[in-house]
């Protein structure tokens, strides 16, 4: 209990068929906290980067034309037992 777990990640995507600026970057930042042995909170940002003609999102559907997005959540996760 109380064990505190970082997590970071990046990804890069490079340009869409040849297209020039078409790519983009992301980069996730996030920790999670243990309550107990079976719940943890948790809290994740994450912000994608686009080249000027980049349209990568955080929700899988088409983002703006080089608009950068981001997102932070917060949330709990709880394993129940199947004894």
């Amino acid at each position: 209990m109380g064990d505190i777990a970082q997590m970071a990640a990046y990804a890069m995507a490079d340009e869409t068929g040849g297209v020039a600026d078409t790519g983009a970057n992301q980069f996730s930042l996030g920790a999670s906290y243990a309550l107990s042995k079976t719940t943890e909170a948790y809290a994740l940002y994450s912000m994608v980067g686009n080249d000027s003609a980049g349209r990568y999102s955080l929700d899988g559907v088409n983002g703006v034309l080089g608009e950068d997005v981001s997102s932070f959540s917060v949330g709990i996760n709880h394993t129940f037992s199947s004894k």
